[in-house]
């Protein structure tokens, strides 16, 4: 329990600021992207493509990618269509479908 509960109470605000839609500062963003992953560096790892969302693992450190090589880092914020292409039908994206789409999605050849 000691060790759970330090690492779910740093864990939660950073989460909320990963996946909060806003935009840090320039500098702020780069200046703390060495230590936690910010927004803009979380965002990538949501995109539907391969190459981008496997990358950028670290729930709240981002030095745990640079170690591993799993960093991949956006420079400029742009659009991105999150989520998997095969799962944006309407039918997962209800409050009935979200928790089913583990089910439903086996029944997909690929995601």
């Amino acid at each position: 329990m000691w060790l759970v509960a330090p690492q779910t109470i740093a864990m939660i605000p950073v989460a909320l600021l990963q996946h909060a839609n806003l935009c840090l500062p320039q500098g702020v963003d780069r200046a703390l992207r060495w230590v936690i992953a910010t927004p803009l560096l979380h965002r990538i790892h949501h995109s539907p493509i391969a190459a981008e969302n496997n990358s950028d693992f670290g729930e709240i450190f981002s030095f745990w990618d640079r170690l591993f090589g799993t960093l991949r880092e956006s420079s400029q914020e742009k659009s991105v269509k999150y989520g998997l292409s095969n799962l944006r039908e309407e039918s997962y994206q209800t409050v009935a479908g979200m928790p089913a789409t583990p089910l439903l999605a086996r029944r997909l050849h690929s995601l």
